[in-house]
């Protein structure tokens, strides 16, 4: 890092290598602010790029090219660089405190971590569920995963939870790259099965039907046949759900403790049990999320 020739007026600590801080650190190396110091705390110099982590999953790039180097970017800045992990912030003093340094004090503090998502009241999400953020981690467990599959010659039952964007990007991506990797190691790629869980009535709800289309019709093509159905209410969206991807030529299962319906709730026989009943008579299967977590697990016990 270059020293610069200004005194230091304000101390701008940046904690994590969030696309945003990526942004800042190149703004302020083309544009630098005489009095201004910047700080990048991170726990990962070498971080990976979200937005390319389908790529890097499918086997599409390196990890290289998948991850950000901060520390040649922190010295175009001139920024000082602390490979840390923050675990708090002392407020009244203006200080951030590190899991293995001293405090850095700040007069003005901008924190871009990413999200991760906290699954923990859903039973057997930490034993047997890989969650994607934050993305370090993922990218070691889905290593693993792929080992112990190749180790089963193959035969794996692979799921995702999400019908959005992110969740059938990263299932075509999985489906890619195990498919490949199982062939290469002389393995049946029939052994694998792909399944989407989405709470939503199709997949990508937020994109034109047009794309929605072409995204079920390359889920078909890839032997993508499963869906888990959850969502509200059960006897008109998850129902013309179900009927919808049926005639798609999905199969469907519904999980009757994971969907409700209002209307009729207070007769003997309601509408949510009528609307049970015709889906596991003519349009797919109904159990419920306790069941096929156990069966989940057992079939990782089994491998």
């Amino acid at each position: 890092m270059k020293s610069s020739q200004s005194p230091v007026l304000k101390d701008v600590v940046l904690v994590g290598a969030g696309h945003a801080h990526v942004g800042v650190l190149r703004k302020f190396g083309m544009e630098p602010m005489p009095g201004v110091r910047l700080t990048l705390i991170t726990r990962q110099v070498h971080t990976p790029y979200s937005g390319m982590l389908p790529g890097l999953i499918a086997g599409l790039y390196h990890e290289d090219e998948a991850h950000i180097d901060t520390a040649p970017l922190t010295r175009f800045a001139q920024a000082r660089l602390y490979n840390s992990e923050v675990i708090g912030l002392d407020l009244a003093a203006r200080r951030v405190i590190c899991i293995d340094r001293p405090p850095v004090p700040y007069d003005i503090l901008s924190i871009n971590v990413g999200s991760t998502p906290s699954a923990r009241h859903i039973p057997g999400v930490a034993e047997h569920a890989i969650p994607v953020k934050p993305i370090d981690g993922f990218l070691d467990r889905f290593e693993a995963a792929r080992s112990r599959i190749l180790q089963a010659k193959g035969r794996a039952k692979i799921g995702v939870i999400g019908g959005g964007a992110g969740g059938v990007e990263l299932l075509l991506s999985l489906h890619r790259r195990l498919t490949r990797d199982v062939n290469a190691a002389g393995f049946e790629a029939t052994g694998l099965h792909f399944t989407l869980v989405t709470s939503s009535d199709e997949l990508l709800p937020a994109f034109p039907p047009r794309m929605r289309r072409r995204f079920a019709e390359i889920l078909r093509q890839r032997g993508i046949r499963w869906l888990v159905v959850t969502g509200c209410t059960t006897n008109i969206c998850v129902d013309s759900t179900i009927r919808d991807a049926m005639f798609r030529d999905y199969s469907c299962l519904l999980l009757a403790d994971c969907t409700g319906e209002p209307i009729g709730h207070q007769f003997s026989r309601t509408n949510h049990d009528a609307a049970l009943l015709a889906i596991q008579t003519l349009f797919g299967w109904v159990s419920d999320s306790a069941t096929l977590i156990r069966a989940l697990a057992g079939q990782a016990e089994q491998r």
